[in-house]
């Protein structure tokens, strides 16, 4: 389930408790590929940081609170990322991160390995439009499906040595 912190990152406490219980996930929306929403994300509280990074520090503190390894709470980046997005993923060591924006919207699987770089590893690529806009035909779909499949296989492998860097 993917969720926005607007009302503040505590008014989601109650999906983040019952993705706790149910071994779910929950990605917030840190930093997103739309360029209208750059301009809230990169707001700064008074402390200087991000609205971004300021969220990325919350879903730390949220999965320290439960032990090691990776929780429940993960971040969602868009896989359109620049360099602020690569510094607010140093933030988040213990959360996974969905990337939407593959095809699409213009990035490719092998940007998401270069621009993502030891979070590769925790990093769920987005392709949706880019594979449904080749239906309704089910072998284009498939073909289409089997091409992104091997290109997403191509940026773990030649990342492999980031693998290492996934808390267990």
């Amino acid at each position: 389930m993917t969720v926005t912190a607007y009302l503040g990152f505590g008014a989601l406490r109650p999906v983040f408790d019952r993705a706790v219980a149910c071994n779910a996930t929950v990605f917030v929306i840190v930093r997103s590929s739309n360029p209208e929403g750059r301009r809230l994300q990169d707001a700064r509280h008074e402390d200087g940081r991000s609205v971004a990074d300021a969220l990325a520090d919350d879903i730390t503190a949220f999965n320290d609170g439960l032990g090691s390894g990776i929780g429940p709470v993960g971040a969602l980046i868009g896989a359109t990322s620049d360099k602020i997005a690569a510094a607010t993923l140093l933030r988040l060591p213990r959360a996974l991160i969905l990337a939407p924006g593959v095809g699409a919207q213009g990035a490719t699987l092998s940007d998401v390995r270069n621009n993502f770089g030891a979070a590769i590893a925790r990093t769920i690529p987005s392709v949706s439009r880019a594979i449904l806009r080749h239906g309704p035909s089910l072998v284009s779909l498939r073909e289409t499906i089997d091409r992104y499949r091997d290109e997403a296989w191509q940026a773990v492998e030649s990342s492999a040595g980031n693998m290492a860097l996934i808390p267990q």
